[in-house]
């Protein structure tokens, strides 16, 4: 529930990946996002799981466009260990005809 208080996040439904990007990352209070818990009982690999996950998506996105099929319903979010959507998410990879380069 954290994650979507208003108190916290300006339009907390709202997917806006630059909520997270430098200078506005900086406004978002200790403990507002806690993907990986706090304080002393912290998981020890967030550090390695955020890098990870920043090399597979950049390698997939260079490599592929990510879609919803046409027939894809709107996502309704399940509260597990993690967010995700209920019943799973489809999506279309197209690949891309010239891999794109980071300068």
């Amino acid at each position: 529930m954290t994650h979507r208080d208003s108190r916290f996040f300006p339009d907390p439904l709202a997917f806006d990946p630059d909520r997270f990007a430098p200078g506005r990352v900086e406004q978002i209070p200790q403990y507002a996002w806690i993907p990986f818990g706090g304080g002393p009982h912290i998981c020890i690999g967030n550090t390695f799981a955020l890098m990870e996950m920043t090399l597979i998506v950049a390698t997939v996105l260079r490599e592929f466009r990510l879609m919803l099929p046409p027939d894809q319903a709107a996502s309704v979010p399940e509260p597990l260990v993690a967010i995700r959507p209920r019943g799973g998410l489809r999506m279309q990879l197209e690949r891309r005809p010239t891999p794109v380069t980071v300068p």
